[in-house]
């Protein structure tokens, strides 16, 4: 079994916990009525974040 140190472990969480956060925050600024419209908010959100440095 990997160990790894609580300090980095909890700070990775944390880490991704602030991405997802503003990820939400990104797709539902505008209400979403369709499924559709949710994937298409998805994709967009997720492009734009990953073009971020």
């Amino acid at each position: 079994m990997l160990k790894c140190p609580t300090i980095k472990c909890d700070k990775a969480l944390e880490m991704s916990m602030q991405w997802l956060a503003y990820i939400k925050t990104l797709i539902y600024e505008t209400p979403i009525y369709s499924e559709e419209d949710f994937i298409s908010k998805f994709t967009v959100t997720a492009a734009s974040v990953r073009e971020t440095p």
